[in-house]
């Protein structure tokens, strides 16, 4: 990604816009992720999951912070932490309302910062996991 790109994308990037960089493993998806976090303010990094609870309280508890999730593939976990992902991540299609986060019985919100994901799959798994339709629907993947 030149640098022209680069500033697009960094200047457009917004709640409706979260990314995926995937093959997070090469040297060029690591270099990206640093142009792109050395450019924004108020992130939050990642690196562990404990529980679709914990999950859900990194939404809450970081509403509206740039989230990054960069060690941990959360888009590799079980259903029920996509479930919680999804109400963070997308928007519907045709209105753009942002979807709720919801958690088991607790109060529902809606996520208004942003998502960037980090992950080993790659642009092909991602589009074919039925798992990750609404991931790979809203995100900008890279």
């Amino acid at each position: 990604m030149n640098k022209l790109e680069l500033d697009i994308l960094t200047s457009t990037f917004d709640r409706l816009s979260p990314i995926i960089i995937t093959e997070i493993q090469k040297t060029e998806q690591l270099i990206l992720l640093n142009e792109i976090t050395a450019r924004l303010e108020d992130c939050v990094f990642i690196d562990e999951v404990q529980s679709p609870k914990k999950l859900y309280q990194i939404f809450l508890e970081n509403n509206p912070k740039t989230i990054i999730f960069q060690k941990e593939d959360v888009l590799q976990k079980r259903k029920n932490y996509i479930d919680i992902l999804e109400g963070a991540f997308c928007s519907s299609p045709d209105s753009g309302d942002l979807w709720q986060v919801n958690y088991d019985g607790e109060k529902s919100f809606k996520f208004k910062g942003r998502i960037i994901i980090c992950t080993v799959l790659t642009k092909e798994e991602i589009k074919k996991s039925d798992k990750l339709k609404y991931i790979a629907r809203d995100g900008l993947i890279l």
